[in-house]
């Protein structure tokens, strides 16, 4: 649900919530594990041995969310409203003062 998600990123911006989360996931880190997420390689495990840093273009990611809205839900999203979404948390993610998107400089990207 996009209203579901809009929350929950923005519960995730405060300090108090990503330093339990981080703590939290940083208990992984001794473990032989594949963890996806946005600021993996640079916040949560920057010393990972092999991190990746995929990138996709607009109208792929608006098909694969397309895609996984129309499981969940089974409505149809329009295109130009999940590409506008999809950009509003970039902008977020990337502008943010915690934790800020980027690939990490050891990044494959």
């Amino acid at each position: 649900d996009p209203a579901i998600a809009r929350e929950l990123a923005s519960i995730s911006r405060l300090p108090q919530v990503r330093a339990l989360l981080v703590g939290q996931q940083r208990a992984f880190e001794r473990s032989d594990v594949v963890v996806l997420g946005r600021d993996i390689g640079t916040v949560i495990f920057p010393g990972a041995d092999i991190k990746f840093f995929f990138t996709a273009s607009p109208a792929e990611r608006v098909a694969r969310r397309r895609r996984d809205l129309d499981r969940t839900l089974g409505q149809a999203t329009p295109d130009a409203v999940l590409e506008d979404e999809i950009e509003a948390r970039d902008r977020a993610d990337s502008e943010r003062e915690i934790a800020p998107l980027r690939a990490a400089p050891d990044a494959i990207i």
